[in-house]
């Protein structure tokens, strides 16, 4: 009987750690908008008001990613999402790219708070 009260004991010990680091995870989580103007963009769900310049939408948390992203594309689509450690690390906070994915040419803000990539990257224009 002790040691199933011990057995007992130790699952419910792991238990409560597992629970705990699930939310610790959750609470260092990223939270962006999370969106595309682009209906033929696959994996990013769309939003027509995805471009609207106070967007207040769609948004997930990530426990990976360090920051959010907004990506204004030059032929008038706007995506936002999250932004990778690397980039934050390499890349100023206003950038001009082409990823080469056929999307074209684009201007790309990030910030690291949680759902900062509301607006539409005015600081860079």
């Amino acid at each position: 009987e002790k040691i199933k009260s011990s057995l007992c004991d130790n699952m419910d010990y792991r238990l409560n750690l597992l629970v705990l680091f699930f939310v610790f995870i959750g609470a260092d989580a990223k939270n962006c908008y999370y969106c595309t103007t682009n209906s033929n963009m696959d994996g990013i769900p769309y939003d027509a008001a995805c471009g609207d310049p106070n967007y207040d939408g769609h948004a997930e948390s990530h426990p990976t990613y360090v920051g959010c992203a907004t990506l204004i594309y030059d032929d008038g689509n706007v995506m936002r999402l999250y932004e990778p450690h690397s980039s934050t690390e390499e890349d100023e906070a206003c950038q001009r790219a082409n990823y080469g994915d056929g999307n074209g040419d684009l201007t790309r803000c990030w910030c690291p708070e949680d759902k900062c990539n509301s607006h539409l990257c005015e600081e860079c224009f």
